[in-house]
This record gives structure tokens, sequence and C-alpha cells, in this order.
């Protein structure tokens, strides 16, 4: 029963020098799906996971912070694969970037 429906946190998959992200996403698609998870299997009954528990969505918990010079900010981290061109990948990057910037509240900024 609890392998019927597994969801795995992502993690990372080393070969050789590349490194690829990997994740599994289980069949539960709603609350309501999460709420009909068998938490006990009875041949007259089954006990179902809404029935004993409150499912709500929420927000996920917030988990770290980057800040530059104490005010906050949102990191992003590249990393190069290799046989790749650095200059070619800069570049495109900071194509994305200014193209992002238009989408972007004012007082955002790259540092």
């Amino acid at each position: 029963m609890a392998a019927s429906n597994a969801n795995a946190t992502g993690g990372y998959l080393n070969r050789g020098a590349d490194e690829y992200l990997g994740r599994s996403i289980g069949r539960l698609q709603s609350v309501q799906d999460i709420e009909k998870v068998v938490v006990k299997a009875d041949a007259a009954r089954p006990v179902l996971l809404g029935q004993i528990a409150r499912i709500a969505e929420a927000p996920q918990v917030k988990r770290g912070d980057s800040a530059v010079n104490g005010e906050p900010m949102v990191m992003l981290t590249i990393s190069k694969q290799p046989g790749k061109d650095t200059r070619v990948l800069t570049d495109q990057i900071t194509q994305a970037l200014d193209e992002l910037k238009a989408s972007l509240p004012a007082d955002i900024r790259r540092c």
C-alpha cells in the first residue's frame, strides 16, 4: 500500500562529469486525492486520510534566505556543463536576464 503512490523529493544524479536533476511525481493531483489516501486497509471499511486529518493546500515552508549588504535578494546559481563554451553561456544568460527584466518590478536589479 505504501508504494502505491510515492512522491520523491528532487535530488542529483552524478554520472561522470555530468550532474542531472531528478524528481518523481506521484499520482496525487489535488487535495481531494490526498483525502482519499488509505491509511488503514480494513476488509470491512478502509480508513481514509481525510477522515482523520484536515488536509489543506498552503505555501511551502521557507527554507533559506539570501542577502546582499543585509538586504533580501533572490540568488540564482548556474553551473556550466563540461564541454560548453563559458563565453557563449555567459552571453546567453545575460540575454535571458535582460529579456526577463521587462517583466520584473522596477525595484528588482542585477547585482
